[in-house]
């Protein structure tokens, strides 16, 4: 399993991320996952009007490989204070191990779900937006957008849903949102985002 931090400290580590979200380009959907805490009452995903809110990550099956994409979050302290790192990094074939030493667990899209017209379906086009998290931190990635030949999308993004009654996700480091529907992408926009969740193309 190779985990791709969601960071782009450097030139090489921003054309890492751009080089794996870009191979997806061609590739066909054979089944999505979520993650979520084992054993914890926050449930692995709750759905709303055109997003899920996903508690931890969201796993991208094809043919010959597995994607994972979970939040991350990282502190570290420099002369000026202490600079925050959030973003969304990619896994590479994330193993059961990997899930069990971090008390995580698989749990199946549910059928009926907008999955049902994504499932099967070859991507054609990727996008990604960055962030700046804090003063001193560089650009991280928070949102990544496939397209597919169908003409249906879905935005994998930072967030989480609220309990106010909004009906547009929120900006969240440490949760996820899966936005099926391209105007709530292109609205959903958090601080200190570069792009919106529809993100810019490849």
């Amino acid at each position: 399993m190779i985990e791709i931090e969601p960071c782009s400290d450097s030139n090489g580590a921003h054309a890492e991320i751009d080089g794996k979200l870009n191979a997806l380009v061609g590739l066909v959907i054979a089944d999505v996952k979520y993650w979520g805490i084992a054993d914890s009452a926050v449930p692995v995903c709750t759905h709303h009007v055109g997003f899920d809110s996903v508690r931890t990550g969201v796993e991208l099956i094809f043919a010959d490989f597995i994607l994972g994409l979970r939040w991350k979050m990282e502190q570290f302290r420099v002369r000026s204070g202490v600079v925050n790192k959030h973003g969304i990094s990619l896994l590479i074939d994330p193993d059961d191990g990997f899930l069990t030493t971090r008390s995580l667990v698989r749990q199946n899209t549910p059928l009926g779900s907008a999955w049902d017209s994504l499932i099967g379906q070859q991507i054609v086009e990727v996008a990604a937006g960055w962030h700046l998290p804090s003063e001193g931190a560089p650009q991280c990635l928070w949102t990544v957008r496939c397209s597919c030949v169908n003409g249906k999308s879905f935005t994998v993004s930072l967030g989480r849903s609220v309990e106010t009654g909004q009906d547009d996700p929120t900006f969240a480091p440490d949760h996820l949102v899966v936005i099926f529907e391209q105007t709530l992408a292109n609205r959903y926009r958090i601080p200190a985002g570069l792009q919106s969740a529809w993100g810019g193309s490849y």
